[in-house]
């Protein structure tokens, strides 16, 4: 092993991104204390440290229409696995320099791996422990059937309200299905700066969503979108239906806007749309809580309220659940059905990973993003 000796001090290779790496990694360490000990730091940081970095890092990022975090994370791949086989290669020739190879090459590889750290400690980790939202509103989440069949019944009365001609407020395809007309990356930020006239703590630059070239893959996990700390990007599906890319990109939004629990980002995603005054994003917020109200959270009651759904949202409703059973399913040759492997080890592997790391910042884990419809609720029973 090469040293460079200075006095009585020796200099390896590796002590300088060892070095780097203690303090990196103590960095992310007082973060993740900090923001774990106190509810205050992680909404200061949040809305002064988190902030300013979004108004710079978001714009640069924001220059460019696609996903950079979609070729980022493939590139990331790509290049580890790159290393791993020069690293093997190198170590197959330099039989005498085996400990100097990995040393340094597991040095090199702790300053990457602390250096994600920090960055996501900075700008996700430290924003799951703020507050709750509705922190400071009087709110009960404990409601009795009679109070939930009011407040869904409330709802409906706003659709029928809010949409008297609804074929001639949205658009559709040949099929009678609702498509965007107007365009997410300026509608949805749009929508997200409005509510937070509403809501200061939402107050910040919100970029255009981005949608994500292999949405296929996306599906097959499960998923309608991911926020990147990494790139301050807000991504979705562009493969889903039309109303769930809208609530999946403002969903995306709010995670990018500092706010990281999962029941509370589908509920702010909601807020955003319903208030929006585009037509094409509260028809969405509709669709959303009405297939969330009648598929999901199921009562006779709300079969009963059902019945006041026009044949467009039962349209709608059909494609969702037609697009996502034929992600997942199939027909065998004697009619009955299969379930796709490639599909559901992709599914189900997305799930864990998904459910393990909302888990590790605190929350319940995937069960988590059904919850938003409890704050639904509570905001709507002020």
């Amino acid at each position: 092993m090469k040293k460079r000796i200075f006095g009585e001090c020796r200099i390896t290779p590796t002590r300088k991104p060892l070095i780097y790496s203690a303090v990196v990694f103590g960095l992310s360490g007082v973060l993740f204390i900090l923001s774990r000990l106190s509810e205050s730091f992680a909404e200061w940081y949040t809305m002064n440290i988190y902030r300013a970095i979004v108004t710079v890092f978001a714009r640069i990022s924001g220059i460019v229409p696609f996903s950079l975090a979609e070729f980022v994370y493939i590139a990331a791949i790509l290049a580890a696995i790159t290393l791993i086989v020069l690293l093997i290669i190198k170590l197959k020739r330099g039989k005498g320099e085996r400990k100097r190879i990995l040393a340094t090459s597991g040095a090199y590889a702790l300053c990457v791996t602390v250096s994600a750290l920090l960055v996501y400690m900075g700008n996700c980790g430290v924003q799951a422990q703020r507050p709750v939202f509705l922190h400071g509103y009087d709110v009960s989440f404990e409601r009795t059937a009679a109070q939930e069949r009011e407040v869904f019944a409330a709802l409906l009365d706003e659709f029928e309200a809010v949409f008297p001609n609804l074929q001639e407020q949205i658009q559709t395809d040949e099929n009678g299905l609702f498509i965007l007309s107007g365009d997410l990356s300026e509608t949805a930020p749009a929508a997200m700066r409005k509510l937070a006239e509403t809501f200061p703590r939402l107050n910040g630059y919100y970029p255009q969503a981005k949608p994500v070239m292999l949405s296929g893959l996306m599906s097959d996990a499960n998923l309608l979108g991911f926020f990147s700390p990494f790139t301050l990007e807000a991504n979705y599906n562009n493969i889903a239906h039309d109303s769930e890319k809208a609530v999946s990109a403002l969903h995306e939004l709010v995670h990018l806007g500092g706010i990281m629990r999962e029941d509370e980002a589908n509920f702010i995603a909601f807020m955003a749309a319903r208030n929006s005054g585009d037509y094409d994003l509260m028809y969405s917020a509709y669709v959303d809580l009405f297939y969330y109200l009648h598929f999901i959270n199921k009562s006779t009651s709300h079969n009963k309220l059902s019945e006041r759904f026009p044949d467009q949202l039962w349209r709608d409703f059909d494609a969702i659940n037609n697009f996502w059973w034929n992600r997942f399913y199939t027909l065998d040759d004697d009619g009955e059905v299969v379930e796709k492997p490639t599909a559901k080890a992709v599914s189900d592997a997305s799930s864990a990973v998904n459910d393990a790391y909302i888990q590790s910042t605190g929350q319940e884990g995937v069960v988590s993003y059904g919850k938003w419809i409890d704050l639904v609720f509570a905001y709507e029973t002020l």
